[in-house]
């Protein structure tokens, strides 16, 4: 602007040779004398400068405002480098939990507003109603979408457009950051509505940072003529008078240099922040976005991460005096950090209480109490990082993949599969688990520590839902979901009992949930050595019990029976099927008990293929890595197998449900998870590991626990691991779609009679009639032999499996149900 009317004036100025351009005479005398150049008045300079000032304060408003807005509509849009959640889905027929569903809003910065939202990223709670402005959705992943306006009805279970009144099945939320692309890039927050922030914080944070700000708009003259006489008898900038409007804005939306030319674009940006923005809505970005200091890599932003960092607690349970501390910390984090200058922040600390008394926030005897309570700092800092053992597995993936480290800053965008609630679920899970095993089991609260790991998948797409490698991610890197190998126990007979229910996987007919299995005293040849002899968990012996009460149950004997007759390089066979392991596996009769050392993913991964239908789908870690420019530069595809037919599945799967409704996978249940669920308990020899893999139709969820050095934990899998999953899953089951296992085609309900194992007649009494679950064609054929002369269906081919006489003490009802 300056330049412009020193130009101006240099063309109103007369030349060097007195404003007369040399001329030959003869020109003189034709050219008539010419006027004196008119002169531009004061006041004509100063209508241009003014016009100038206009001009530019227009555009600087105008472009500003256009970036408070983007900003405003998405506060992620910057962070757009980085590794990406999935979306979460908010669908109609099963709506997430309303606290769920807030918790994800706050968790992508959206705003809670009083009023109708007016911009995207805002939304409106009113009684049993959320109103939710989406934001644009460009995870390439997804369909794209414009952002759009949602009604949820909790009460009516209704999801609609308002407005259209429109039904809509299905929204979404878009995906969240969950770290940056750059490790070295580290920022420490935790977003909370002010609500939750407590009354003292704030009022602590206004009176010493911006005590005038429910009463201007944005900018205080007052203040920056307060700053500007400082900054004058100083002869530097010391001081910004900037308000809490201001200092949001440039946290927002500029660099922490300090120039007119920047402070000129922080008053418009505050004025423009000050008209979109409700002074409550300023406060609680100002309260979460604040910038508070550094520990180590780490930056700490906002009042609920200054609360957890340096007192460990919740920003809803800060004192008086540990808010006040917070707040006197942002003028100069780094010179008033409690922890490493303790003296200077009790003194700011005291200053803040002081101008919180003249505030009139504060009593005068609150303000005495105060300033004699101790600073207590706890001493490491406590830094909550989003989904770290899924990010370090994922780099880890990523770099494999792509050749090196350095690849990875090549991707500008990278897109996941992984669920921010289920992962915070996981973590919750495995904290709580082994904090009750220490409590129960006081050995592991001294020397070694139990340590525990928790994968959970989608069966369908492959797409990872959370990933937990340890206890403590800070103290141990190692990663228990897909570098430790362990033994499975008993987590093995599923796949052990499907290739003796499915005709296909075995060279003898099908076995059905009734087939007749000996439990007894037994011996197996091994190859070049002694007699192998298999004993059950509790040595006990139960005579002869049907296949569903053996695998419901996880008995020893008749699970190494039935290998045996299948042949264990027909069970082998089925393992490398399912992917189980991809290494060789040792083709002897402890196989069917789980001697097999393999990894927590790929054990869920081959559970999650039973609970869809038999197809396996590989785990995806990631979906897509974008460059810069949007362009694709790794794309990982659903990669899916049929391995066996729906019917035997689904018969295993019901069988399954079996051992969480009754057998020894009931401890799935202790937190009240209610939902349709299968799986199974393991324990390794010597009680080393303890396992429970289970899914629903939408999930598959792995649970291992054990110590590093593998030695014993003498734990059982029911007891140390299927908590831990039931936990997990009654955590998540408030987001996930509630759904039963639909059967296939070729499997069929009989009614059969409990005492026989035959099909149900007229004259069977009506108590004893159970229905029971059939591969078609493999169903009883004939009817009850207690009302004809019939036999049981059993496993062909064997003496053990002659059918029961009607004075045998067990009844097959006792074989199905114990």
């Amino acid at each position: 602007m300056i330049y412009i009317i020193d130009l101006l004036a240099l063309r109103a100025s007369p030349s060097e040779n007195g404003g007369k351009e040399e001329a030959s005479p003869m020109a003189k005398k034709k050219r008539k004398k010419s006027p004196p150049p008119r002169k531009l008045s004061l006041p004509a300079c100063a209508a241009v400068l003014a016009m100038l000032t206009i001009c530019v304060i227009a555009f600087a408003w105008s472009s500003i405002n256009k970036r408070v807005s983007t900003v405003l509509s998405n506060p992620l849009a910057d962070s757009d480098s980085a590794i990406y959640s999935d979306a979460f889905a908010i669908r109609s027929e099963n709506l997430p939990a309303p606290s769920i569903l807030k918790e994800q809003l706050i968790r992508r910065h959206y705003r809670q507003v009083e009023q109708t939202p007016r911009f995207p990223g805002e939304f409106r709670i009113q009684g049993s109603l959320f109103d939710i402005y989406v934001r644009e959705l460009t995870h390439l992943s997804n369909e794209p979408r414009a952002a759009h306006k949602i009604r949820i009805d909790f009460e009516k279970a209704s999801l609609i457009e308002p407005g259209s009144e429109t039904s809509l099945s299905e929204a979404q939320l878009e995906p969240a950051p969950l770290s940056n692309l750059d490790p070295s890039d580290l920022r420490a927050a935790e977003n909370k509505p002010l609500s939750a922030i407590p009354l003292v914080a704030q009022q602590a944070v206004i009176a010493i940072e911006d005590s005038r700000f429910y009463s201007h708009h944005g900018v205080d003259l007052a203040g920056i003529l307060r700053a500007l006489w400082v900054n004058l008898s100083s002869m530097r900038i010391s001081q910004g008078g900037s308000t809490l409007t201001q200092q949001l804005a440039k946290n927002l939306l500029f660099s922490p240099e300090r120039t007119i030319s920047r402070k000129f674009k922080e008053i418009i940006a505050a004025l423009a922040l000050e008209q979109r923005l409700s002074k409550s809505e300023i406060l609680e970005m100002y309260l979460n976005e604040v910038y508070l200091g550094q520990e180590g890599a780490v930056a700490l932003h906002g009042i609920p991460q200054a609360a957890s960092s340096f007192f460990g607690k919740r920003v809803e349970d800060l004192s008086l005096a540990e808010a006040a501390t917070i707040a006197g910390i942002i003028q100069a984090p780094s010179l008033y950090s409690p922890r490493r200058h303790p003296d200077r922040a009790i003194k700011r600390r005291n200053l803040v209480l002081q101008r919180m008394e003249e505030e009139g926030f504060i009593k005068t005897a609150d303000l005495r109490a105060a300033l004699h309570t101790k600073l207590n700092i706890v001493k490491e800092p406590a830094h909550r990082r989003e989904a770290p053992h899924f990010i370090a597995a994922l780099r880890k993936e990523l770099s494999e993949r792509l050749g090196d480290d350095a690849a990875l800053t090549q991707g500008e965008r990278i897109e996941t599969g992984l669920d921010l609630h289920a992962q915070r679920c996981a973590e919750y899970a495995v904290e709580r688990g082994l904090s009750d095993l220490e409590k129960h089991y006081p050995r592991f609260r001294r020397g070694k520590r139990l340590e525990a790991a928790l994968v959970s998948l989608e069966p369908f797409s492959g797409k990872v839902r959370a990933w937990v490698r340890g206890r403590d991610f800070g103290k141990s890197q190692f990663d228990r979901v897909d570098q430790a190998r362990r033994q499975i126990g008993s987590t093995i007979k599923p796949f052990v009992y499907l290739t003796a229910l499915d005709s296909k996987l075995n060279s003898y007919k099908a076995a059905t949930t009734t087939t007749i299995l000996p439990d007894r005293p037994m011996q197996f040849d091994i190859p070049n050595q002694s007699t192998w002899e298999p004993e059950n968990f509790d040595h006990e012996f139960r005579g002869e019990v049907t296949l569903r009460y053996a695998l419901e149950n996880s008995l020893n004997i008749p699970a190494a029976y039935i290998a045996q007759r299948v042949g264990l390089h027909a069970v082998a066979t089925t393992l490398h099927k399912f992917h189980v392991s991809d290494g060789t596996i040792p083709e002897v009769p402890a196989l069917a008990l789980g001697s097999l050392d393999t990894t927590l993913l790929s054990l869920t991964a081959a559970y999650a293929a039973i609970a869809n239908g038999g197809q396996y789908v590989q785990p995806r870690l990631f979906l897509r890595v974008a460059d810069s420019d949007g362009e694709t530069i790794l794309r990982e595809e659903i990669k899916e197998e049929r391995l066996v037919d729906e019917g035997p599945v689904f018969v295993l799967t019901n069988i399954l449900q079996g051992v969480v409704e009754r057998g020894t996978g009931t401890a799935a249940r202790r937190y009240g998870f209610r939902g349709n669920a299968a799986g199974k308990t393991g324990t390794s020899n010597e009680s080393r590991d303890a396992w429970f893999v289970g899914f629903t139709p939408n999930l598959a969820t792995g649970v291992w626990v054990g110590l590093d050095d593998n030695t014993m934990i003498d734990l059982t899998g029911g007891k140390a691991a299927a908590p831990i999953w039931g936990d997990y899953m009654h955590c998540v089951s408030g987001e996930i779609a509630e759904s039963t296992f639909v059967a296939p085609r070729d499997v069929q309900w009989i009614d059969i009679d409990a005492d026989s194992g035959a099909l149900a007649t007229p004259e069977c009494p009506r108590e004893r009639v159970v229905r029971e679950i059939f591969v078609t064609g493999t169903q009883p054929q004939t009817g009850c032999p207690l009302h004809g002369a019939v036999s049981i269906p059993s496993f062909p081919g064997t003496a053990e499996t002659t059918p029961p006489s009607p004075r045998r003490k067990r009844s097959i009802w006792d074989m199905l149900f114990g």
